[in-house]
């Protein structure tokens, strides 16, 4: 996924322009909100970096690391 790559590049505004288009191409895409929302963290944004690994989290309960990452944002 693009936004990962960006993500970890450090290019953090390219990462979310990625991640919005494949949220919007798919509004379930539990990867995505997670990835979006470790975007969001590494740019101090806290508030949408919960928002958007709590919807990981709901969209995928199974996913260990949006719980992980969940958890310790709380």
């Amino acid at each position: 996924m693009l936004g990962e790559i960006y993500l970890a590049t450090g290019e953090y505004e390219r990462a979310i322009e990625a991640l919005e288009k494949a949220i919007s191409m798919d509004n379930d895409f539990a990867e995505a909100y997670l990835y979006r929302g470790l975007t969001y963290e590494q740019m101090g944004n806290n508030s949408h970096a919960l928002q958007d690994i709590g919807k990981a989290k709901e969209l995928d309960p199974n996913n260990e690391k949006a719980r992980q990452h969940y958890d310790r944002l709380k």
